[in-house]
C-alpha cells in the first residue's frame, strides 16, 4: 500500500481545506501553505512542513511509511493427518491438525492444534455398541507490541 509522505499529506490537507472553503493556514496540524488565487482558482505554491508536528516540539516531522513499519506478508500453514479403519467388529478414526497464521501486522501470530478420536465396537452380534468421542483443541494467539 502506498502512503503519502509529509509534503504530499500537506498538499492533500491544503486541498481539503480549500474544498471546504476554509483558510488552509488555520489548521490544527501546524502545516503552513504559500498559496494564492489566480484567475479565481486557488493555487498552491509551496507546502511548509513544520519541523515538529506537536506544540511541545517533541515529535519531529518525518516521511515514515507507517504501513511498512507495521505490516508484513501474512503466511498461513495448515497440516492435517487422518487414520481410520473399520470392520464388522468396529471402527475407529483418529485425526490430528495444525493451523498456523503469521498475521499481516508484525508480531501477530495464531496457532491451533486439534486432535480427535472416535471409535465404536460391536458386541453380542451388534446388540451392544460401545464407543467414544474424544476431542482436543489448543489455541495460542500472540499479539506483541510492534514498537
Amino acid at each position: 500500500m502506498n502512503v503519502l509522505n509529509a509534503n504530499q499529506f500537506g498538499q492533500a490537507l491544503w486541498q481539503a481545506n480549500v474544498n471546504d472553503g476554509l483558510n488552509p493556514n488555520n489548521n490544527n496540524l501546524r502545516y503552513q501553505f504559500d498559496w494564492s488565487v489566480v484567475n479565481n482558482k486557488p493555487q498552491l505554491n509551496n507546502v511548509l512542513v513544520p519541523e515538529y508536528s506537536d506544540a511541545n516540539q517533541t515529535l519531529k516531522s518525518a516521511n515514515t511509511n507507517w504501513y511498512d513499519e507495521i505490516a508484513q506478508t501474512g503466511i498461513a500453514n495448515s497440516y492435517d493427518l487422518s487414520v481410520s479403519n473399520a470392520s464388522d467388529k468396529g471402527s475407529y478414526v483418529f485425526s490430528l491438525g495444525y493451523y498456523g497464521n503469521q498475521g499481516v501486522v508484525k508480531n501477530t501470530n495464531f496457532e491451533r492444534i486439534t486432535a480427535r478420536m472416535n471409535s465404536s465396537y460391536n458386541y453380542f452380534d451388534g446388540k451392544l455398541v460401545i464407543g467414544e468421542n474424544f476431542s482436543f483443541n489448543r489455541t495460542n494467539e500472540v499479539t506483541d507490541q510492534v514498537f
